[in-house]
């Protein structure tokens, strides 16, 4: 019997490990009927829906239909953070997870079906400014996770993983972009882009900045004879 909670006990310490890695869910659209709804402002008009199928979590999702939205209720851009989220294509689109967003603009990572490529652009007064691309092939009806993390205020890293959420398959690492300061969060979409699970901020420290809070783990079974 002690075999079997040791094995339990080390599956459960790994899965909890990758779980504390991920910063909190900042927007997971399950309270909304319609897009945007507050603290999202609309930067530029489009048909974004709100949606039930498909979804990653919960039981809604974003359908992106091409407008830019923002948000700067939350500060994020410090050395250590990240901002990730989930995107499921069913046509040849585009995704753009937004940093460094203001009134004026923002910056984004790209999932790219429609070039096959994985890139950063530049979105002054919301336009459109490739910074660096690499190849990346993508499948149809499969969800990926985009993450950025923030190596230092002007130097992040961006990340492609895999429908399990942590193989990585592509990146584009220790890219400085001299002008980025912390700001709030930006998205966009279009060409079947859904999105889902909107996290940024600190990772494993629980509470607003923070991750996960755990439970000690003997709390997790009984007491068993030796």
């Amino acid at each position: 019997m002690k075999k079997i909670y040791v094995v339990f006990v080390a599956f459960m310490l790994c899965s909890l490990n990758v779980l504390a890695q991920l910063p909190p869910i900042v927007e997971d659209f399950e309270t909304m009927t319609a897009w945007p709804t507050a603290p999202w402002i609309n930067a530029v008009a489009g048909t974004s829906t709100i949606v039930t199928t498909p979804v990653k979590s919960g039981t809604k999702a974003l359908s992106c239909g091409g407008d830019w939205a923002y948000r700067t209720d939350l500060t994020i851009g410090t050395t250590n953070q990240v901002i990730s989220w989930w995107v499921n294509f069913s046509g040849s689109g585009r995704a753009y997870l937004g940093f460094g967003a203001t009134a004026g603009g923002s910056y984004s990572i790209l999932c790219a079906p429609n070039t096959n490529t994985f890139l950063i652009q530049q979105n002054t007064t919301w336009g459109y400014v490739d910074l660096i691309s690499v190849p990346q092939v993508y499948n149809l009806n499969q969800w990926y996770r985009v993450e950025l993390t923030y190596n230092s205020s002007t130097n992040v890293s961006a990340r492609l993983y895999d429908a399990s959420g942590t193989t990585l398959i592509n990146s584009i690492l220790n890219y400085t972009i001299s002008a980025l300061v912390p700001s709030g969060l930006s998205l966009r979409g279009f060409g079947g882009a859904v999105v889902d699970e909107f996290r940024a901020g600190n990772v494993g420290g629980g509470g607003p900045g923070g991750g996960l809070l755990l439970p000690p783990i003997a709390n997790f079974f009984p007491s068993q004879p030796s």
